[in-house]
């Protein structure tokens, strides 16, 4: 029995940790989890896209914050997608596969592109012309077919196009 009461308190303690200072740091600060939200309500998995934006907070934000941590997110998930393919592109010898990932790749590198542009038009407060370029991510992301669907790149290809939905979205709130 103690030991049963004892794990209990533990649990409840980890799940206060657990949702306080690492799933829900904006918990103190409602008018950034109401940008978020506005956000993340128009994503297909308002769970990964809440995740994204609460894990690289380092306080409060406003509108210009968000677009800055949606932009950042779509670069790194771009790059380490594009790594990743070029690693199984090392791997593999099959032509059909390594033609679909061909594609993958330059689809990657399409999208990179374009939000090394945004990232450009951002910091120089140009909002609509960072749009307009985010706007054609989507079409390198659609490039990607992976070879099969129980491909690793399955996932990494969908939270890619979550992420530019979100960096989309957030830019259109500065940029009506």
């Amino acid at each position: 029995m103690a030991f049963s009461a004892c794990s209990s308190q533990r649990l409840a303690l980890f799940f206060v940790f657990f949702v306080f200072f690492i799933v829900h740091p904006v918990l103190g600060d409602p008018a950034t989890q109401q940008r978020i939200d506005r956000v993340c309500r128009q994503m297909e998995d308002y769970g990964f896209c809440n995740r994204t934006f609460s894990e690289n907070l380092r306080g409060p934000v406003d509108d210009v914050g968000l677009t800055l941590i949606a932009n950042d997110q779509v670069l790194r998930n771009a790059s380490n997608t594009y790594e990743f393919i070029e690693q199984l592109q090392a791997r593999t010898s099959d032509p059909a596969t390594r033609a679909a990932l061909e594609n993958c790749r330059i689809g990657c590198s399409q999208v990179r592109e374009a939000f090394e542009q945004a990232s450009y038009y951002f910091n120089k407060r140009d909002y609509a012309s960072m749009v307009k370029v985010e706007r054609d991510a989507p079409r390198g992301e659609a490039f990607c077919r992976p070879p099969t669907t129980a491909s690793r790149l399955v996932e990494r290809k969908r939270e890619l196009r979550i992420l530019i939905a979100m960096s989309v979205v957030a830019g259109h709130i500065l940029a009506p």
